[in-house]
């Protein structure tokens, strides 16, 4: 019998296996993956933007990945590198959500209204990701103050207007999560073949091909903290906390790091021109080691703030995705009120709870294609930009080490790699050599092997 290559001019464990032409597995992982159009054209990441100017996007990602490693290595700062990746893929969902601001709007213009804030008889709008005012939290205003106006009243509670708010719908916010998290990977996997894709319909979200591993992934990912948009505007009366669509005039556009120290928290960039806008000026920021080390400070702030969750300081936990609610008052009627300001549905990365179980589900499919591969070459992995920050003890840590079993065969890992960037869990150590990221050991859950091994071979007779 034939059996094609998988892929001309690219390296499988497949290509060259001797075993092949009996391989269970193989048949199986050429009718989904090999075959696939997505793994043969290596497909455009950015094809879901269905935008003109996708490649010269996705590659601009890609020099800003460049860029901020080799800036974070020179700071020669163990503390700030630690979880310097986490940064990068905030900072890349910064330029992302504030490129869809722009993309398809006039020179100038943004497709999302402002909200403008006065402060020393200055005005500034902001374009914010959650419902709050930016210059409030960051100020540490009092809290119903920062509320933004025009919320809508349901009984008891008040709940943000997601049309005014400037951040992507769910399915797209998943979309640039993806394309960050390929992207990231394709440069840290430099060496390996990485592509978007295959299955029945597309069940892999990053299949990693080198001549010793078949990587296949799935992605859970979404922001800590996006930093919102602010740019200057000409002072006027009696505009405070209003919302405004028309930016003419307006000067100096930054992204606004509210939990910097107050003379660092404007990073500047140009104003809304040029088809790629910002992300050239991404690259130029990560190419300035003071304004990494802003924004890698910066983060690590709210990192610090998002583990102690309720009791986190407000000036970080109010600019942050999924932080909750605010129990309050009205000031006339006195009545309790809650402010709803973010969803916990939002919450980042592998630590929202109905991800972890999406995830979980995903990765036991890939599984499945593990058995009849002699070589053990088929890994499984999970991706996100944090770790289960919240959630490690009851949920990540007793399923990193579970392992699959089948009869007659070696058991394998469910997990070979949890990547969350800020914390990882490998247990194929080709794998961390692959990426160059470290694995964080802990107490893996005490499993008696041989009994459960027995106990296979009794339910197969």
């Amino acid at each position: 019998m034939q059996i094609p290559l998988p892929i001309t001019g690219n390296d499988t464990p497949c290509s060259a296996c001797i075993e092949r032409p009996e391989c269970q597995a193989f048949s199986v992982l050429d009718e989904l993956i090999y075959r696939k159009p997505t793994f043969v054209r290596q497909t455009d990441a950015t094809s879901f933007l269905r935008e003109t100017n996708g490649t010269a996007l996705y590659e601009s990602l890609q020099r800003t990945i460049r860029h901020w490693i080799f800036t974070v290595r020179s700071l020669n700062n163990p503390s700030l590198q630690e979880f310097s990746l986490s940064t990068l893929f905030d900072f890349l969902m910064s330029g992302l959500y504030a490129y869809l601001l722009h993309s398809g709007g006039a020179d100038g213009q943004l497709n999302k209204p402002a909200y403008l804030h006065n402060v020393d008889r200055q005005n500034f709008a902001f374009f914010p990701y959650v419902w709050m005012c930016p210059g409030c939290v960051a100020e540490g205003n009092n809290l119903r103050d920062a509320y933004l106006v025009e919320s809508e009243l349901r009984g008891s509670k008040r709940y943000a207007v997601q049309q005014k708010l400037s951040r992507p719908n769910g399915r797209m916010i998943g979309d640039l999560g993806a394309l960050a998290i390929r992207a990231l990977i394709s440069e840290l996997a430099s060496e390996a073949y990485v592509t978007t894709g295959g299955g029945h319909r597309g069940e892999f979200d990053l299949v990693i091909a080198t001549a010793e591993r078949l990587i296949l992934g799935e992605i859970k990912s979404s922001p800590l903290v996006a930093f919102p948009l602010v740019v200057g505007q000409p002072f006027r009366e009696n505009s405070h906390h209003s919302w405004v669509d028309d930016l003419a005039e307006s000067a100096d556009w930054a992204f606004f790091v509210g939990a910097a120290d107050a003379e660092q928290r404007k990073l500047s960039i140009s104003p809304p021109i040029e088809p790629l806008w910002p992300l050239r000026d991404l690259e130029g920021i990560a190419q300035d080691a003071g304004q990494v080390e802003v924004l890698l400070t910066a983060w690590q702030r709210h990192l610090v703030g998002y583990r102690l969750f309720n009791s986190e300081a407000p000036e970080t936990r109010w600019l942050r995705f999924g932080c909750g609610n605010i129990e309050s008052r009205d000031p006339e009627s006195g009545q309790r009120e809650q402010l709803r300001v973010d969803n916990t549905k939002s919450l980042p990365g592998i630590d929202r709870t109905d991800d972890i179980k999406k995830g979980i589900a995903q990765v036991m499919l890939f599984g499945r294609l593990k058995r009849g591969c002699s070589r053990q070459a088929i890994k499984t992995a999970l991706f996100g930009n944090l770790y289960a920050e919240t959630h490690h003890e009851h949920y990540m840590k007793p399923l990193a080490s579970l392992q699959l079993l089948w009869p007659q065969a070696d058991p394998v890992f469910l997990f070979d790699a949890i990547i969350g960037l800020s914390r990882n869990i490998i247990n194929d150590a080709a794998i961390s050599t692959l990426f160059g990221l470290p694995s964080t050991p802990y107490e893996a859950d005490t499993v008696d092997r041989t009994a459960l091994l027995e106990g296979l071979d009794e339910m197969s007779e």
